[in-house]
């Protein structure tokens, strides 16, 4: 299942009353994860995100990994079950 596009605006455009998102269970992917970073570079509203039971796997899980240093509000993220596999990230 995608992520809704009223969600990832919501998102870009930094709604104050979106401060916790959980997308477990969405079976996202690679590229979900992609479209899902370039919004969360910019967004300092996000406190919460649970991606966990979703199949990100190493290379959706890096492209996070990567956009969190310039995300100063994301406080909790949950990876839990998200196929990285037995070498992680």
């Amino acid at each position: 299942m995608p992520i809704n596009p009223k969600i990832l605006e919501r998102l870009k455009n930094n709604d104050p009353t979106l401060t916790l998102l959980d997308l477990s269970g969405f079976n996202l992917g690679p590229e979900d994860a992609r479209i899902l970073c370039d919004v969360l570079q910019f967004n300092t509203t996000l406190i919460s995100l649970d991606l966990s039971n979703n199949n990100l796997g190493p290379e959706g899980v890096g492209m996070l990994r990567d956009v969190l240093p310039f995300n100063t509000t994301l406080a909790s993220l949950n990876l839990r079950n998200t196929n990285l596999g037995p070498g992680g990230t």
